[in-house]
């Protein structure tokens, strides 16, 4: 792949990536928080229909393995140069281009216009936003993060976007895989979006107003379900539908 285009390529994978990235982190921090503020302190009470808080937990971790299995995404057997996808094993494969990396490390010269003095720190500090990227993703290529990318992928392929008769993830994941790659993708993002655009990402203070907003949200359920935990049925049951609000929505209104 010609230079010029490998640097457009990684230009559109980190505009494709951040998003996710992003997302990703409310998903985890939504999920971490509802574990600290109302899992932890209603196990020894029995609330009718906590069964439904037990599901969202369940579909969050899920949504958040299928998110780190798109952010980590490669296939096996191909040439990276082929493929499309905006993950970060694929822009680390052109960020190791020396010419791709020399562009960008050219451009950060230019990031902020007159000032001289500037040009040569923020080729360097671009240099190292990337050789950062390219360390830590060959440091999961093997140990305890490979371990965990391993299961992540076996999971999204054989049991989320595929439902195979003959083959199980084998191992399933841990919960704690999750954290692990949520907190690599967060670095590398990091990285990214100031080697490639020039700017401070904010993904760390991403995940800690995420935490925030998450944690005020569930301890408004948590109160609802300490100060309501009376008849769940009752709650539930609706009084008999009357004959013109029947007619309302038989006629598409919404009364």
């Amino acid at each position: 792949m010609q230079t010029e285009k490998a640097v457009e390529r990684v230009e559109a994978i980190v505009s494709l990536l951040l998003p996710d990235i992003k997302i990703a982190i409310g998903v985890c921090e939504t999920m971490e928080a509802a574990n600290d503020v109302v899992a932890h302190h209603l196990s020894d009470r029995h609330i009718e229909g906590i069964e439904a808080f037990n599901v969202v937990q369940h579909s969050l971790a899920l949504k958040l393995a299928m998110d780190l299995a798109r952010i980590f995404d490669v296939s096996f057997g191909r040439a990276l140069d082929t493929q499309d996808k905006a993950s970060i094993p694929i822009l680390v494969h052109h960020l190791r281009k020396e010419e791709v990396a020399a562009e960008l490390i050219q451009r950060a010269r230019q990031w902020v216009p007159g000032w001289k003095d500037d040009r040569e720190s923020d080729a360097e500090a671009c240099r190292a936003a990337i050789d950062r990227m390219i360390e830590r993703w060959d440091s999961m290529q093997s140990g305890e993060d490979f371990e965990c990318l391993d299961r992540i992928r076996e999971l999204r392929t054989r049991r989320l976007a595929h439902n195979l008769v003959d083959k199980d993830p084998d191992p399933l994941p841990y919960y704690s895989d999750l954290f692990t790659l949520m907190a690599q993708a967060t670095a590398i993002g990091t990285d990214a979006q100031f080697a490639v655009l020039g700017i401070p990402s904010g993904l760390q203070e991403r995940v800690e107003f995420k935490r925030e907003i998450a944690e005020v949200f569930w301890r408004s359920v948590r109160a609802g379900l300490e100060l309501e935990p009376l008849d769940a049925q009752a709650r539930l049951t609706k009084p008999p539908l009357r004959a013109e609000d029947a007619e309302a929505l038989r006629m598409g209104g919404d009364r």
